[in-house]
């Protein structure tokens, strides 16, 4: 396990180099800190988990527009002031990219970083073209009903209008390890944190994606 760094020192460095702190959680072990760019005007952030050496940096590219990159374990002070410096001195070691928002809602548009995202979106109630969560959630079973997916728990004529949906329990069933779940964003987020279910699962392309790309179609993008 890697030392923390030390956060009085953390907040030294950030001042040196004229940072002004913006946010701070000692629960987290978090402290991030704002600077203005004076070449363009646009603000730099860097965020620092001293506890686990893990530095965030959110700048203005000119070509991708605002991104985020993350580095792990950043070795020592020197390389912590050296960031602090020049948030733009990346050079690929030890940093991964912020996913990018790019799979849309199917209804609304509106893009998410995965489809897991996307399906939250909707089955919360939060899109605008499918209003309230649980007309949502029916909306997304019956639809996933209608596609022939087997990981919806079979209740022949089951609910008020027969769809199968039961607003009170569990619709969907994880086949590599039987688990059921209330919503499919739930069981998303299940194969996505484990392995073993989620390559279990096979997918049709001309239908939808399972895991964790889009649950339609790619090619129209429509339920």
């Amino acid at each position: 396990m890697v030392a923390a760094f030390d956060c009085d020192r953390v907040h030294e460095l950030a001042a040196e180099f004229g940072y002004t702190r913006c946010q701070f959680d000692d629960h987290q072990g978090l402290a991030a800190f704002r600077r203005t760019d004076t070449e363009d005007g646009t603000p730099e952030i860097v965020r620092v988990w001293w506890r686990t050496r893990t530095v965030e940096t959110q700048l203005k590219h000119p070509r991708q527009g605002a991104n985020s990159l993350y580095r792990k374990n950043v070795p020592n002070y020197t390389v912590l002031r050296a960031i602090f410096d020049y948030p733009r001195v990346h050079t690929g070691r030890g940093y991964r990219r912020n996913p990018e928002k790019n799979t849309p809602c199917p209804l609304c548009r509106k893009r998410f970083r995965g489809a897991v995202g996307a399906v939250s979106h909707i089955e919360d109630g939060h899109c605008p073209d499918c209003r309230g969560a649980e007309k949502a959630r029916r909306e997304v079973y019956k639809f996933v009903r209608a596609k022939n997916v087997n990981f919806t728990l079979d209740r022949i004529g089951y609910g008020s209008d027969g769809d199968g949906y039961d607003s009170d329990g569990n619709n969907y069933i994880c086949h590599g390890c039987s688990k059921q779940f209330r919503t499919l964003k739930s069981m998303m987020q299940h194969q996505e944190n484990k392995a073993s279910c989620r390559d279990i699962v096979s997918f049709n392309p001309s239908t939808m994606q399972l895991g964790t790309t889009a649950y339609y179609s790619s090619d129209d993008d429509e339920w």
